[in-house]
């Protein structure tokens, strides 16, 4: 059963506080690291195509892998 924020302490609070930093973080990480196996399984540099060329085909393929593997990673880090 989940808590209120009413009804945790203040050293509760803070150790959920600091959870939601710490899976955030390696969040992040994980969603780096899945951009750059898509920009190692695609031809070129996808960062590069994306940014200075301006491909928009790539932006989306980027943006809905991006969304993709953070879904996968809220799930699992949800209780």
């Amino acid at each position: 059963m989940h808590q209120t924020a009413g009804s945790l302490s203040m050293g509760e609070m803070g150790i959920e506080i600091i959870e939601t930093i710490v899976y955030s973080i390696i969040g992040i990480i994980m969603a780096v690291i899945g951009f750059k196996v898509v920009d190692w399984l695609t031809p070129g540099d996808l960062a590069e195509d994306v940014a200075h060329k301006e491909n928009r085909a790539l932006a989306i393929l980027a943006g809905a892998m991006i969304l993709g593997v953070c879904i996968i990673i809220a799930s699992v880090l949800v209780d």
